[in-house]
């Protein structure tokens, strides 16, 4: 009788010390046990961030897969840009296969953000709403931008035109001279704020002696003095880690492996 509750006292003393380390070890990585254990009504879902692979548990009864899927996307996948080469061009026909192209891209991307069924919280949908405004006002400043290569005066037209009336001015008028002149004040601008403003210069004076110095002229001024300037009165929305703290929320635990950066 006494072997008996000998063992069985060795036996309860082993079993305490295997627990109070596993609490140890838990206490050292900052993880309760419980969290590792995967509760049955839990599912799960895994995402990629740029250096992560992400799985995560979440409670279906809160939202589905495809909300998730669909959040993710809007988070991560839609940057409110609207890819496509709007810079100045010489030809015409550039110019009008362009609207076309932006009119297309900007209509499928804009089906595809709207239809987007995201998780039914306030603050995925004032994301939602601000990535579309973001989309919206790309696409205006865009269009402008196609449109003055073939009708100018578009720049004297639209909400832009008292910020940037230099620039829109210089561009949508028929004198050489002004649009050289606001040229020239650009370059000094740009070589104040250039680490190498005398490799500015050179490529100015490079081009002002081109014989094609007022295309120079029109697409320096057009890209880098309106457009910039017409750029930073648009709205952008700035990822500052909120979206991807409020999207781990949604789970009640997350895995991550991750390569070193």
């Amino acid at each position: 009788m006494m072997k008996k509750k000998l063992v069985f006292i060795v036996l309860f003393m082993i079993f305490s010390c295997s627990e109070k380390k596993n609490q140890i070890v838990n206490e050292e990585t900052g993880i309760k046990t419980d969290m590792l254990k995967k509760n049955p009504e839990e599912m799960t879902f895994t995402w990629n961030t740029e250096l992560c692979i992400n799985e995560g548990n979440y409670d279906p009864k809160k939202y589905t897969e495809a909300e998730l899927k669909a959040t993710y996307e809007l988070w991560w996948d839609f940057n409110g840009y609207l890819n496509l080469d709007v810079l100045p061009r010489d030809d015409q026909d550039f110019a009008i296969a362009s609207i076309e192209k932006l009119d297309e891209k900007y209509k499928k991307v804009l089906w595809e953000i709207e239809n987007l069924q995201v998780v039914n919280t306030p603050y995925w949908h004032q994301l939602k709403k601000n990535k579309i405004r973001e989309i919206n006002e790309g696409y205006e400043l865009k269009k402008i931008a196609i449109n003055a290569i073939v009708y100018p005066q578009a720049l004297m037209e639209n909400r832009f035109t008292n910020h940037c009336k230099e620039y829109a001015e210089a561009l949508s008028s028929m004198n050489d001279e002004l649009l050289i002149q606001t040229w020239t004040d650009l370059v000094k601008k740009q070589m104040e704020k250039n680490g190498s403003p005398d490799r500015v210069l050179a490529k100015f004076n490079q081009q002002n002696g081109s014989v094609n110095r007022l295309i120079y002229a029109r697409n320096q001024v057009m890209t880098y003095g309106w457009w910039n300037c017409a750029n930073q009165i648009i709205y952008h929305f700035e990822d500052d880690g909120t979206p991807q703290k409020e999207f781990e929320k949604l789970f009640t635990n997350i895995k991550k492996e991750c390569d070193e950066p």
